[in-house]
């Protein structure tokens, strides 16, 4: 285990990401073996699990669909493992992240599914998008300024490309909707699915709320309005130009109607 795990850390790989490849070659191991091959598994068909359909074996007289579907099911118990992994790392911090507060190293190795055009899932890591300006909209099917947000976000990110990284995140949905309103309105971004969608949202609203959240650096860069939301203003942002940013402080952690405090002016961020 030890030399694997160096082997990945020798490629730079973050911690997550070894430990899916170490379950990965472990279960590899075991379906290789020889009184567990899919072979000696067709010989004893009272080995067969309950779960395994006819057609599986039908390979002219080969176990190959069966290796395929085992195989398959072998990796899928890792990816969800790992993202249940990482999720349990991540703990909101006392008071939450204000802007200019720097994430917690657990965010970064958080891994969650994606649904990607064509409805397959995919499994994305958060610390793929360490290097670039990492937008997180948060959204929800019954609020049409969000929906209108993605679709914007959407047409920037194709034209930005890997610079920016934008991620949409459905929050509180019924399943099988934000799915069916990505596909009637072609976006190409990837659809944040599962339970990381609200322990994200937790992360940086005191309460559940929809709206986006730039991240730079490493540290929270902007909650910011929707208005705010185009190509000129991010273009500065990836330059390094100084630019205002109008905030949207509603059910933040920095919302003063919210903690207690008197009412201030929404908050204007200059990024230098």
């Amino acid at each position: 285990m030890k030399q694997i795990l160096r082997i990945g850390e020798g490629y730079g790989l973050s911690p997550v990401k070894r430990y899916v490849l170490f379950i990965l070659l472990i279960h590899l191991y075991i379906i290789l073996l020889p009184g567990n091959s899919a072979q000696a598994q067709v010989e004893n068909k009272s080995s067969v699990p309950k779960s395994t359909s006819g057609s599986e074996w039908l390979t002219n007289g080969s176990s190959r669909y069966y290796q395929d579907s085992l195989l398959k099911r072998r990796k899928q118990e890792v990816r969800d493992r790992a993202v249940i992994h990482s999720v349990k790392k991540l703990e909101i911090p006392e008071g939450g992240i204000v802007i200019a507060d720097t994430l917690p190293a657990a965010f970064w190795d958080l891994c969650l599914y994606t649904l990607d055009t064509g409805g397959s899932k995919r499994l994305i890591f958060m610390g793929d998008y360490k290097r670039s300006l990492l937008i997180l909209d948060f959204w929800g099917s019954g609020c049409k300024p969000c929906i209108e947000s993605v679709d914007v976000l959407d047409s920037i990110q194709q034209k930005f490309g890997r610079i920016i990284g934008a991620i949409a995140i459905n929050v509180f949905d019924a399943p099988g909707r934000a799915e069916k309103i990505r596909e009637e309105r072609g976006w190409k971004l990837p659809l944040v699915i599962g339970k990381g969608d609200t322990l994200l949202n937790k992360l940086f609203y005191t309460y559940a709320n929809w709206g986006q959240v730039w991240i730079k650096d490493g540290k929270l860069l902007a909650i910011p309005t929707n208005a705010m939301l185009r190509e000129d203003v991010l273009a500065k942002i990836i330059t390094n130009r100084p630019v205002d940013i109008e905030m949207n402080d509603q059910l933040t952690y920095f919302d003063k109607r919210y903690n207690g405090k008197d009412t201030e002016p929404k908050p204007k961020n200059q990024t230098k």
